[in-house]
């Protein structure tokens, strides 16, 4: 049951570091030598952090020539509004992300393994003639749930294929090992056009989810808190409570307990609701951008054999938005108490 987003991807080229005001002027005029007979721009790829920034090849690095500023394109961020001046059209049929992605661990030696976690997210736009090269760019806006609000990074991509009028651009970002938790990325794609137009994808305002497991995003309470699981399973029934951890990815969420006590004849679901006892309750914030959920268990059952359980956590549930479901299910095996 566990939701599976990556997919076959090419090999990624080895990566240079430059330091953040070359690359930024590097990436601003980026050249199309590469790519210049497919028609379109390559621009390097850009990760804005605090150990500086790296460009996909010397070959993007040295199509450059001018010094200019770069800006970040005027767009809505995850977890911001932009200081209330959102630029750009929302238009999915410009630009999309469709769920499409392939993590790549980076940054690896033979004492240390590998340090780095790269996310490389396949972006969709719609061509469009007599674009300028220079300022024809797609990438993403994201930010890791445990950031605090407002905070956000950008990432340019490569030009990949085209097919028909659609162009596969990559997006490649590199996680460190010290951004607080960094299993999952909340993110919007744009596309700056070349002719003065900027279109983004934001998942109709929820912003989309990538993630390299859901145990990042959804995980059982087994230890050393006040809500950690016990369960009880006897001849009357399941008593007892289950805890959960969650990445607090957006306010409007579901949180679901599927379960059985007959070995999936019948199917049960509980979900978040203000009952004292068998709905999903939100407790507190933890660490690192984490809260801690917790349901209190009053389940009769006459003689059961068994209580098997899974949860499954829905981020997008509002505005017509995709919505991105995350299982915690014991590895596909479901959770199994016996009396």
């Amino acid at each position: 049951m566990d939701i599976k987003s990556t997919s076959a991807a090419p090999a990624a080229s080895d990566s240079c570091t430059l330091s953040a005001e070359e690359l930024l002027s590097r990436a601003r005029r980026a050249k199309a030598a590469s790519a210049v007979k497919r028609g379109v721009a390559a621009s390097a790829v850009m990760l804005a952090g605090a150990q500086g920034l790296h460009c996909a090849s010397d070959e993007s690095a040295s199509a450059t020539s001018n010094v200019d500023e770069v800006t970040v394109p005027n767009v809505p961020k995850p977890g911001a509004d932009n200081n209330g001046q959102v630029q750009g059209q929302r238009r999915p049929d410009m630009v999309s992300y469709k769920g499409d992605f392939w993590t790549e661990d980076s940054n690896c030696n033979t004492r240390a393994g590998c340090m780095d976690l790269d996310f490389i997210m396949k972006v969709f736009v719609q061509r469009v003639d007599n674009a300028n090269l220079d300022k024809k760019r797609v990438g993403v806006m994201f930010r890791v749930p445990s950031w605090q609000a407002g905070r956000s990074e950008m990432a340019l991509g490569q030009y990949f294929a085209t097919n028909g009028n659609t162009e596969e651009w990559h997006v490649r970002i590199r996680l460190h090992p010290w951004m607080d938790s960094p299993q999952a990325l909340l993110f919007d794609a744009w596309y700056e056009d070349g002719l003065g137009n900027t279109y983004y994808d934001d998942n109709e305002g929820e912003f989309h989810v990538a993630t390299k497991g859901s145990y990042g995003i959804i995980r059982q309470m087994w230890c050393c808190e006040a809500e950690a699981n016990d369960i009880h399973v006897n001849g009357q029934g399941v008593s007892g409570q289950i805890g959960l951890i969650l990445s607090d990815l957006a306010y409007n969420k579901d949180v679901e307990l599927i379960w059985t006590t007959d070995h999936w004849v019948h199917t049960n679901t509980f979900g978040m609701g203000g009952a004292a006892t068998d709905d999903w309750q939100w407790v507190r914030d933890s660490y690192s951008g984490y809260e801690v959920w917790h349901m209190a268990l009053d389940i009769p059952a006459t003689n059961p054999t068994a209580f098997e359980y899974a949860a499954v956590y829905k981020h997008g549930v509002v505005n017509g938005a995709k919505t991105y479901e995350f299982w915690d299910n014991n590895g596909g095996n479901n959770y199994v108490v016996t009396p």
